[in-house]
């Protein structure tokens, strides 16, 4: 049983965690998890009397923005220890790194207003970009992935020890092109490292429409 509800000797109710995960082709166990986390598990005592170890997670007492704060950091530590495991010790300090250079971000607040737009059919052209670039790195045996560096997604960056950075824009205009580069920075910036950026951009205009 990997989520419980349990009450603790204040008559606060919280979500507790076993620590199991599952990753590509693998599986995290509970062991695994505390060897790669600094989370502290606490005795659960169950109604047969047995006693489990438990990761605290969120009290559901506690106001909605403490409980809203206590389940992200628990979900952002969970994604630390797939990347651990998953993509090395390295990057998963990267993106904990990220983590912390984040905690000042505030979230933007209120309400804006979008007008009714007609129907229109959209082609995708950013997938298919995508998946050949990532074909081309497996072909060559290259380590990469494309989760998120904290609020920002990179396209694409590779693991290892001369990591690149990769963004794709499928249109050549100056705005994509000034984003692109931007963002490359940005990302290598949050990353805490170097890398080589490489900004993915059609020959012509026209060619993603053949």
């Amino acid at each position: 049983m990997q989520g419980v509800i349990a009450t603790a000797p204040d008559g606060s109710r919280w979500i507790l965690h076993g620590g199991r995960m599952s990753i590509l082709r693998a599986h995290i166990s509970e062991d695994q998890f505390d060897r790669s986390s600094s989370m502290k598990r606490v005795d659960v005592r169950f109604s047969d009397g047995s006693i489990a170890k438990y990761l605290p997670v969120a009290n559901i007492d506690t106001s909605f923005r403490m409980l809203q704060d206590q389940m992200w950091a628990f979900v952002a530590e969970c994604r630390r220890v797939r990347v651990h495991y998953s993509l090395g010790a390295a990057a998963a300090k990267q993106d904990q790194a990220v983590l912390n250079a984040e905690k000042s971000f505030p979230e933007p607040v209120g309400s804006y207003h979008v007008g009714p737009q007609a129907a229109r059919k959209v082609k995708r052209q950013h997938g298919p970009v995508w998946h050949a670039l990532v074909a081309l790195l497996d072909g060559l045996n290259v380590r990469h992935s494309n989760s998120r560096v904290g609020r920002w997604g990179p396209d694409l960056r590779t693991i290892g020890n001369t990591p690149i950075l990769f963004e794709i824009k499928v249109t050549p205009d100056a705005s994509d092109i000034q984003r692109g580069i931007g963002q490359l920075f940005l990302y290598e910036k949050l990353l805490g490292r170097s890398h080589r950026k490489i900004l993915v951009l059609p020959r012509r205009a026209n060619d993603l429409d053949r």
